[in-house]
C-alpha cells in the first residue's frame, strides 16, 4: 500500500501524498521520520488535500519534527477547513473557543463546531452542546443542547449520555 501511495503523490495525487506522510508519522510499513512526515504532509497540504493540512498543523501543534507553533497550527487548521476537512474545523474551533492564538470568539467556534459536528467529529458536537447550554455564541438552547448530546450519546460517549439525561428535565 506504501508503495502505491507513494507513486500517486509523484503523480500529484494530495491524499496519496497524505498516506505516505501518515506512515512516515506513524512508523508503520517504513521507518519512523518525522522530517519525511512533515514534507509529505506539506506536499498534500499544497495540493489542496484537507486531511494533508490536518495532520501538518497537528505537528506543528505537537511540536513532532518541527518547532511548536500554534500560529503555524492555525494557518494548516483554517487552510484544512477551507477544503472541508472536519477534524481541521473542529481543531480550529478550539484555538477561537479558547482564544488560542487567535482572539476569543464563541461565534466563530460554535460555526466552526457546527461544520465539524456534520463532519462526523464527536467532540465538536460536545462542545457544541455546552456551547448551546450556556449560550456561548449561540442562543441559550437547551433543547439544541440535548440534541447535541444524544448525538454524543449514540455515537457511545457516556458523558454525552450524562449531560443529555441531566438536561432531560429542564
Amino acid at each position: 500500500a506504501f508503495n502505491f501511495a507513494k507513486r500517486a503523490c509523484e503523480l500529484g495525487d494530495g491524499l496519496g501524498c497524505d498516506t505516505v506522510g501518515t506512515s512516515y508519522n506513524s512508523g508503520k510499513g517504513v521507518q519512523q521520520s518525522l522530517k519525511l512526515a512533515k514534507e509529505y504532509f506539506d506536499k498534500a497540504c499544497s495540493m489542496n488535500e484537507g486531511r494533508g493540512c490536518q495532520n501538518l498543523a497537528f505537528l506543528y501543534e505537537e511540536g513532532r519534527g518541527v518547532p511548536k507553533s500554534n500560529s503555524q497550527a492555525t494557518n494548516y487548521y483554517s487552510k484544512g477547513c477551507k477544503l472541508g476537512n472536519a477534524l481541521s474545523c473542529g481543531s480550529l474551533g478550539w484555538y477561537y473557543y479558547k482564544g488560542k492564538v487567535v482572539e476569543k470568539d464563541y461565534k466563530k467556534s460554535s460555526l466552526l463546531f457546527s461544520i465539524a459536528c456534520d463532519g462526523g467529529v464527536i467532540s465538536a458536537c460536545g462542545a457544541l452542546g455546552s456551547q448551546y447550554e450556556r449560550g456561548e455564541g449561540v442562543n441559550k438552547s437547551l433543547v439544541k443542547a440535548k440534541k447535541y448530546y444524544d448525538l454524543v450519546c449514540r455515537a457511545g460517549y457516556d458523558l454525552g449520555c450524562r449531560n443529555a439525561l441531566r438536561l432531560k428535565g429542564k
